[in-house]
């Protein structure tokens, strides 16, 4: 029995003796709320999902309008039609996975959420979460998700470390704690947000290498539009540059 007590005791020690080495020596970021493992990824509190379904929900366009490419040229001068595009022009795409930016889904908002800055569709903050966008969009950049104070990876693209845009995930995976649950997961080469608030998110955010983390903020329509006209007059520029 004694012996028994100091086997457990010992083991308790060593247990204990490890957790300090990996947390101090190793300097591995635990928070107090990532507890669970990374495979119980799936295994989420009901209470979680209550909270976001509560929240309620926005569409996202995936894809920043603060990216920018290595390589932008294009010949392409026909209809601005995002469907038109994919289906004829696609290849002419710096990015296969970005938005198109000719916004074929502005028309269709009802609430008028949606705006184009640099070549990029916005939504704004009166949008209501109807999903009519998302059905309208050809290469699948909108997505609903929760109206809440959480961090999103702002990308669609798959392309890894063989992107051409300043914005895009490369893969990296640095956000993905492989001991601890980090509220990241990867999908194929794009990192994917769980949308459930977790203060270490922010810490994962600022070690992204291309800033594709970012918190979710919907912007009200008017802040775009000097943003808009600046990128207009941006991309003129550069069309004159490439014809010079």
């Amino acid at each position: 029995m004694l012996i028994g007590l100091l086997f457990l005791t010992l083991f308790f020690l060593v247990f204990i003796a490890l957790i300090f080495y990996l947390s101090y020596f190793l300097k591995i970021h635990l928070p107090a709320n990532e507890s669970k493992l990374i495979f119980d990824f799936q295994k989420k509190p009901k209470e979680e999902h209550a909270k976001i379904k509560k929240i309620g929900q926005k569409a996202y366009v995936f894809c920043s309008h603060q990216k920018e490419f290595k390589n932008t040229d294009s010949s392409y001068a026909g209809y601005e039609d995002c469907h038109l595009f994919k289906k004829h022009h696609a290849s002419e795409m710096p990015c296969s996975w970005a938005c198109i930016g000719f916004g074929s889904c502005i028309p269709h908002c009802p609430q008028e959420a949606i705006s184009i800055v640099n070549k990029t569709a916005v939504i704004h903050d009166n949008c209501d979460g109807c999903g009519i966008c998302i059905d309208i969009c050809p290469n699948n950049v909108i997505q609903l998700i929760p109206n809440n104070n959480d961090y999103v990876v702002a990308c669609s693209s798959q392309d890894g470390e063989n992107t051409h845009c300043s914005k895009a995930c490369t893969g990296c995976e640095l956000c993905i704690n492989h001991l601890y649950y980090s509220g990241f997961k990867m999908k194929e080469q794009l990192a994917v947000s769980d949308y459930i608030s977790n203060p270490s998110k922010s810490d994962y955010a600022e070690k992204c290498p291309q800033n594709t983390i970012i918190k979710i903020a919907f912007p009200r329509k008017n802040d775009f539009k000097f943003l808009a006209f600046w990128y207009t007059i941006k991309n003129i520029m550069s069309k004159k540059n490439n014809e010079n």
